[in-house]
């Protein structure tokens, strides 16, 4: 019997470091693990509980009451035992093993970017207006709240602060018959309150960008944007409504080709943009130089974009950024996405493969290597998605491959997809990376009580940079749009040939 107890106690550890390799969000490898865990330690407190009392009646001979006691007192102590550990085991499957979402993003039917969760946490319905082959509308409303702690504005600390802040997104999108995208109308406000013992303002922000593509002949795109901005009125009204422009207020960009050189395999060609600058001067500025290649059954792109002079972009490089290459390769149902960036201390080359899964081109993998311009110290990461389909919803879980695996290795990355009558949800879930036993000695970690705001972005209000404006934006998908940012492949428009 002690036998047979120990072979099914070492089933149980085994079954239960086996399950740690598996995709943490499956929920049927979840229960087995806990509960091959639970039974472990069931039988393990049934024999220690009752080696226990053995002991007792064997050595003190009790009789009667006495010995009923005993009885009483073992099953008690097991119950207790259980009791104890499942409680504990609840609270940490629910501390560690459950995901939040830091946000979502959504996709059209032609696997688009047509919106993104403004706040942390925050994953909003669209509210559908209209939904057609050639036409899509929604509204968007978002709400984030912080309360009771220090915020600084222009370098001033006000303590015990609450910040309120509202964003109401009208956009609507119209497609071609080919279903790409034909313009964008895509209004934003965004509305905040500050309260506090020394401090009462209230801030509005509200955005308006007019995109429309032509693909006859060649690409043409023209981009109208105004922006209204009041910071920190004391009088200022609660309102999320849109702004009402006048067309003295737009300023506009024209996006364009250029003919380049044709080869017999190669076609090069340029994207071009004319604005007019703070002096009413017309310029004309090269955004970017494309090359596409055909040969035997592979067909590419390479793309050198052409660095701005200004600190337009300072999300994510800034200054740092010098020089940035594009490879996209196509090969039957496979794309690749290679990524060359070039910065002041290190080269950073990221390489994304999509394939097509059910009618959509998804991530597949990922790898990652930096290259230390000092003493060309380089650290690779490979990355993997693998897809897990559960219930209504399909998932994408982000693996790291190394040579050595100790427990698991997949990542905090995880995407819920959704499918939508417009396309696709994307939840973004992360674990938590702060352990229950830690938490439980030290409470919470300094990590897990910053504060975020937003999602997937760095904004700059009241200094007119803000990512969130740069959903269609061309130069800030050449220029800062890293390869994971997107869960779905879509060609950029200015990628002409086939």
């Amino acid at each position: 019997m002690k036998k047979t107890k120990t072979i099914i106690a070492f089933l149980l550890l085994a079954i239960n470091i086996w399950m740690q390799y598996y995709n943490p969000l499956n929920y049927i490898i979840l229960i087995i693990k806990h509960m091959s865990l639970f039974l472990l330690v069931a039988l393990v407190a049934y024999e220690v509980t009752t080696v226990l009392s053995k002991r007792l009646i064997r050595n003190y001979s009790p009789t009667g009451v006495k010995e009923i006691m005993v009885y009483v007192g073992r099953v008690l102590s097991f119950g207790l035992i259980i009791m104890l550990f499942s409680t504990f085991q609840y609270n940490y499957i629910q501390f560690n093993e459950v995901t939040t979402t830091e946000g979502c993003k959504y996709y059209d039917q032609y696997n688009n970017l047509i919106y993104k969760s403004r706040f942390y946490e925050s994953c909003p319905e669209l509210e559908i207006l209209e939904n057609t082959d050639v036409a899509l509308s929604f509204n968007v409303n978002e709400y984030f709240i912080i309360k009771n702690e220090n915020i600084t504005y222009s370098d001033i600390t006000y303590e015990h602060a609450n910040l309120e802040m509202r964003v109401f997104t009208t956009i609507h999108i119209e497609y071609t018959s080919e279903q790409k995208i034909a313009s964008v109308d895509f209004k934003s406000t965004y509305h905040n309150d500050t309260i506090s013992d020394e401090f009462s303002g209230t801030g509005y922000v509200s955005f308006h960008q007019q995109i429309s593509y032509s693909y006859i002949n060649n690409f043409e795109s023209t981009v109208k944007e105004a922006r209204h901005i009041v910071e920190y009125d004391y009088l200022l009204t609660n309102t999320l409504e849109h702004y009402q422009f006048s067309e003295e207020n737009y300023s506009t960009i024209n996006y364009y080709l250029e003919d380049g050189y044709n080869s017999t395999n190669d076609i090069f060609y340029h994207l071009v943009k004319d604005y007019t600058d703070g002096e009413d001067i017309l310029q004309t500025e090269e955004i970017a130089s494309i090359n596409f290649r055909v040969e035997d059954d592979v067909t590419s792109y390479t793309i050198v974009p052409l660095l701005p002079e200004i600190d337009k972009y300072y999300f994510r490089y800034g200054k740092n950024l010098l020089n940035r290459t594009i490879d996209i390769v196509y090969r039957e149902n496979n794309i690749s996405w290679l990524v060359n960036t070039e910065l002041e201390n290190y080269t950073n080359q990221i390489m994304s493969r999509y394939v097509s899964i059910n009618g959509f081109k998804s991530l597949k993998s990922s790898s990652s290597i930096k290259t230390y311009n000092s003493d060309k110290l380089q650290t690779n990461h490979i990355y993997k998605f693998e897809l897990l389909t559960l219930a209504s919803s399909a998932y994408l879980s982000q693996e790291l491959e190394s040579s050595v695996k100790i427990g698991t290795d997949y990542l905090d990355s995880h995407y819920r997809i959704n499918k939508t009558e417009y396309g696709y949800s994307v939840e973004y879930l992360v674990f938590r990376d702060q352990h229950y036993i830690n938490y439980l000695i030290y409470g919470e970690s300094e990590h897990s009580m910053i504060y975020k705001i937003y999602f997937d972005e760095v904004n700059y209000i009241f200094t007119g940079y803000n990512e969130y404006e740069k959903l269609f934006d061309i130069e800030f998908q050449l220029l800062e749009l890293k390869v994971g940012d997107n869960i779905f492949y879509r060609d950029a428009p200015y990628l002409i040939y086939d």
